[in-house]
């Protein structure tokens, strides 16, 4: 942000070492002027126009690629978690 740059984090698919540090780090991150998005925006903003149908299927593939290794993740981790 000081060189210029807009920062967007994406917030639901980082972690921190627990909820607190994860809120703490982003607080600093928004208070410094960055602006939150979702992995889903993300992918979005990346496909830009819903006219280009052909690249709808390969979009659709990335997001559905990346929830489900996210859903992965977040159970793997609540299983280490729990013992």
């Amino acid at each position: 942000m000081l060189a210029g740059y807009d920062i967007y984090p994406v917030v639901d698919i980082v972690a921190g070492t627990s909820p607190a540090a994860h809120r703490a780090g982003f607080e600093r991150m928004f208070l410094a002027g960055a602006r939150s998005t979702s992995v889903a925006q993300l992918v979005c903003e990346l496909q830009r126009d819903w006219a280009r149908t052909e690249t709808v299927a390969a979009f659709k593939k990335v997001l559905t690629d990346i929830e489900s290794q996210r859903t992965d993740a977040v159970a793997e981790r609540t299983m280490a978690l729990s013992g």
